[in-house]
């Protein structure tokens, strides 16, 4: 099981080594979405927020929250888990997939999903209806840029 250490090799994590904490965090946007006329902001104490990358997200909780502290809790993957990456960079990583569109700040944050974001969650919601879990769940965009 890789693990890497250093917040200076946080890279772009490709779709293909996704697992839970991924396709978690893009379940709770989507469901934010359908509530919200397609947008999704979401509650920053439901987050992992690692306080050191991304501390203008931390925000004043006001109360004991599992997502403060995000450091603490790695990104699992398909092999492995990457310290220090949160939700949040779940959400950049699925931006660099083209899954969502960034239309907020990088405090406010907004996001939307797009045509290939859209397609992805119903194959992901059919997975979870079918008995899978997140972290088993594959994506594969086809060389046009959907599946």
């Amino acid at each position: 099981m890789e693990t890497k250490e250093s917040l200076c090799e946080m890279e772009h994590i490709p779709m293909s080594k996704w697992g839970k904490d991924h396709w978690s965090t893009l379940a709770y946007l989507e469901t934010l979405a359908v509530d919200n006329s397609g947008f999704a902001k979401p509650n920053n104490p439901r987050m992992r927020t690692n306080e050191i990358r991304h501390p203008h997200l931390v925000g004043n909780i006001g109360y004991i929250s599992s997502a403060l502290g995000g450091s603490k809790y790695p990104t699992r993957l398909k092999d492995g888990e990457v310290k220090g990456h949160d939700d949040w960079d779940c959400v950049d990583d699925a931006i660099e997939e083209t899954l969502v569109e960034d239309i907020g700040t990088g405090l406010n944050r907004l996001y939307k999903f797009t045509k290939l974001g859209k397609k992805a969650m119903a194959k992901l919601r059919q997975f979870k209806m079918d008995g899978g879990n997140f972290g088993d769940f594959e994506f594969v965009k086809s060389s046009g840029g959907e599946e």
